[in-house]
């Protein structure tokens, strides 16, 4: 299984466990456990990628660890596209 991680920064103040579990109703791909947000994304080259998306900083300090997981290696241009989608 091919893998990388970003952080984003968000502006503060932002709690990320409290934005992601008002959203409301997730699609069937998309959920949450235990403060750590689960996403599968479909990319334009058909491929399925498995987004993990969980605070490691604080409301004042925010900062968002995403992990992203494949079955084959990204190109540059498909780890674009998923940071655009997150962003």
């Amino acid at each position: 299984m091919w893998g990388t991680k970003f952080k984003l920064k968000a502006v503060p103040p932002f709690d990320f466990v409290s934005t992601i579990t008002q959203w409301g109703v997730h699609p069937p791909l998309e959920y949450i456990v235990e403060g750590i947000y689960y996403n599968v994304i479909r990319l334009p080259s058909d491929k399925l990628v498995t987004v993990l998306m969980c605070s490691k900083g604080r409301i004042d300090r925010p900062l968002i660890e995403v992990i992203v997981k494949s079955k084959e290696a990204l190109s540059e241009e498909e780890k674009d596209i998923i940071q655009d989608e997150i962003r």
